[in-house]
């Protein structure tokens, strides 16, 4: 069965005052890094972009694996990037991930594209509760539907779209550490701090 990835890259990143997709670690972007890691366990990649971005700026990571789609909303939020690209993809699985993940571990991806056989979708929690809608895998068709019940709700956080799947696997992160030791797989780039840190981690790979 196909496998996608939607890979999350709108919006103006406030922190850095440009757009995190264009954010460089080691001379590479950050979307240009996503994607080339997405490859390796997708076999369609769809980014979606906000509705008033420039494709223009896109064109460069254009590929015969690579589409890029405009949100169908100018409401600003991951789930109407999300909604956009499951829309958009013909596979029937799909790995979601924001860009600003410069370490997406490929046998965790798979993992989680894998419990998705059986589950509606597959969401890594922590310890202490906390989810991450941006680096899970779904049933396109299930996921679709929740998304589109909860944007009519006015509801735009992602886990509301998740609240309403009747069949999760909440997956804890700690079970992945025996395929990614340091989980660094969750790393995700919100600062400058945290820009140069993605630096140094890479230097070290």
């Amino acid at each position: 069965m196909s496998k996608a990835t939607i890979i999350l890259a709108g919006g103006l990143s406030r922190r850095f005052g440009t757009s995190k997709p264009f954010l460089c670690i080691d001379g590479k972007p950050l979307l240009s890094r996503s994607i080339t890691l997405a490859s390796r366990f997708s076999d369609e990649i769809v980014v979606a972009i906000g509705d008033t971005d420039s494709f223009e700026r896109y064109k460069q990571f254009l590929s015969d694996s690579v589409r890029i789609v405009k949100d169908c909303s100018r409401q600003q939020s991951p789930l109407v990037g999300m909604y956009t690209g499951l829309r958009s993809v013909k596979s029937t699985r799909a790995m979601v991930l924001s860009c600003d993940l410069p370490f997406v571990n490929e046998r965790v991806a798979t993992f989680l594209l894998e419990r998705t056989l059986q589950f509606d979708a597959a969401v890594p929690k922590w310890p202490n509760g906390n989810i991450e809608p941006l680096h899970s895998a779904f049933n396109v068709a299930e996921a679709k539907s929740a998304t589109e019940k909860t944007l009519l709700m006015g509801q735009l956080r992602v886990s509301h779209m998740i609240d309403r799947l009747r069949n999760v696997a909440y997956v804890n992160v700690e079970e992945m550490r025996k395929l990614d030791n340091d989980l660094l797989t969750f790393f995700n780039v919100n600062t400058k701090t945290d820009l140069r840190k993605a630096e140094k981690i890479m230097k070290a790979l």
